[in-house]
Order: C-alpha cells, then structure tokens, then sequence
C-alpha cells in the first residue's frame, strides 16, 4: 500500500511549526525576562518561586 501524502505534509508542517517556534523564543528574550527576574530574586531556588506565586493567589483571594 502507498503512504498517502498529506500525512507527511502535516507531520512536517507541525515539526517546522515547533521549530519555528523555539526559534523565537530563542531570538525574543522578552519571554525569559520575567521568569529570569523571578530566578535572581529567589536566588535560584525554587521554594522561592512558590512562595511568590503563593502571595500573588493570596491577593486574588483576598480582594
């Protein structure tokens, strides 16, 4: 049996799409910068990170 052809069309597509994607976020470092800002406050440790996002659904809650 032949393998149809729009399979391996959309299974290409997808994997230029994913690579397109990491590509931007490769050369765009505004996605990295908040969670950069986050590591250095928290001095890389992750219990840190929790805390923080612990206050911010404090607030929500509270207000």
């Amino acid at each position: 049996m032949p393998v149809p052809k729009k399979r391996t069309s959309k299974s290409k597509s997808r994997r230029t799409k994913m690579l397109w994607k990491k590509k931007a976020f490769k050369k765009i470092p505004k996605c990295f910068s908040n969670f950069y800002y986050l590591m250095f406050e928290s001095n890389f440790s992750p219990s840190g990170l929790r805390k923080r996002k612990n206050r911010k659904r404090n607030k929500k809650i509270s207000s």
